[in-house]
């Protein structure tokens, strides 16, 4: 998509090594005090969750009396 950033001017907006990685591109408006306009894209990544398995005691249930003997 070729959005003007400032007057007539189409730079590259986003740039990536992977096609289509950047998606809805809008033009939000200028800059308060710049004649350059803001963008606002979405990107495709991918993430993945780490998880930690670990060993989790109830102690709300123990045995006192036999932990004492």
């Amino acid at each position: 998509m070729e959005v003007p950033t400032r007057n007539d001017a189409i730079l590259d907006s986003v740039i990536s090594d992977e096609p289509n990685m950047a998606t809805e591109l809008m033009d939000i408006g200028p800059f308060a005090d710049g004649d350059h306009n803001s963008l606002l894209w979405k990107l495709a990544v991918k993430t993945q969750r780490e998880s930690e398995d670990r060993e989790v005691f109830d102690y709300s249930k123990v045995d006192i009396e036999s932990i004492r003997r």
